[in-house]
């Protein structure tokens, strides 16, 4: 239980009112509260005596340079209040305006200015490609590492900014089919940017990239697209109102077109892939899943290789390539 407290002066209850310890019966205020921090930042030992330290950084992210990661009070405020809006002494507010000086964004980033613009440009390019927090998280990782360590491996400066990329792409090509996003996609996200940036060169720095992180080399496969091309296909308008047309339930048809895409890539020997780009395999995949569906449900043809080619983004004669060299013996099996 908690000990009680008495008021000094006419021996009456204390309580606490608004972070303050006040007496119940006079009013007077004797102190503020202070309570236990919620995160311990001393080193601690477990009951098996092995000592673990945990040093807790406040504000610490792995995707920005910066220190506390907020600021004191607005950004711009030079006058200092408490929490009942009431001006603080002359002596707070000398104390809080150095803090917040200390902590100004011109001076957290002093002496790492190359950090941040690389982190800024990869934080950019992960919102512009819309791709999840784990993936931008991932990728500054591999860039404050390999940052940290590469002058170890080379005498002459790389451009931080091709190195921020190829963390980019590193890290995308982990996640596979949660980030589907192209190497061209990447290259042109930066380039539209104002970076000269180009695949070569990104290709290139995943080399050092791998030799830093070592980490096994992950290829990209045509099934890490298959969700991001029947997402966009299926969602397109065109197809909405050919399948309204044909009456086949939208929904229906996705789980369908899912399904056979899958068996055709599981039929497809491995061997066959080699020299093939994964993206463009799995867009002509889908097309020869749209045809297969189009015969089972009788009916002329659902998606043509012209409204897939455009809604993926790849040429019609590429989609017809693969389809016929590779695809069409085995829809017909």
């Amino acid at each position: 239980m908690k000990k009680k407290l008495y008021c000094l002066e006419c021996k009456g209850e204390v309580i606490i009112h608004n972070g303050q310890y006040v007496c119940s019966h006079c009013g007077l205020v004797i102190g503020p509260q202070y309570l236990p921090p919620i995160v311990d930042f001393t080193s601690m030992e477990d009951s098996s005596s092995i000592s673990s330290k945990q040093y807790v950084s406040l504000g610490a992210r792995v995707h920005i340079v910066d220190g506390l990661g907020s600021y004191i009070d607005y950004h711009m405020t030079p006058f200092f209040k408490d929490s009942r809006g009431e001006s603080l002494v002359p002596f707070k507010q000398r104390l809080f305006r150095r803090l917040k000086y200390v902590y100004d964004l011109r001076t957290r980033i002093s002496g790492n200015e190359t950090n941040y613009r690389a982190l800024r440009t990869l934080n950019r390019a992960c919102s512009i490609l819309q791709l999840p927090d784990p993936v931008r998280d991932r990728a500054a990782y591999y860039y404050q590492k390999i940052s940290k360590k590469y002058g170890k491996l080379k005498e002459d400066s790389t451009n931080h900014i091709v190195l921020a990329a190829a963390c980019l792409l590193f890290a995308i090509r982990e996640y596979k089919h949660i980030a589907p996003v192209t190497i061209q996609e990447l290259i042109d996200v930066f380039k539209n940017m104002g970076h000269r940036v180009s695949v070569r060169r990104v290709v290139r720095e995943i080399l050092v990239v791998k030799k830093i992180v070592s980490t096994k080399n992950y290829i990209r496969k045509s099934e890490d697209y298959i969700y991001r091309i029947i997402s966009t296909i299926t969602n397109s308008k065109d197809v909405i109102m050919q399948l309204h047309s044909l009456d086949i339930p939208c929904d229906h048809f996705k789980r369908l077109l899912l399904k056979e895409t899958l068996q055709i890539l599981r039929k497809l020997n491995f061997s066959l892939r080699k020299g093939r780009n994964p993206y463009i395999l799995a867009v002509a995949s889908v097309y020869a899943a749209s045809k297969k569906i189009s015969s089972q449900l009788g009916v002329k043809r659902i998606l043509t290789q012209k409204l897939i080619a455009k809604l993926s983004g790849v040429a019609e004669y590429s989609v017809r390539d693969h389809y016929c060299s590779l695809l069409k013996k085995i829809i017909e099996m």
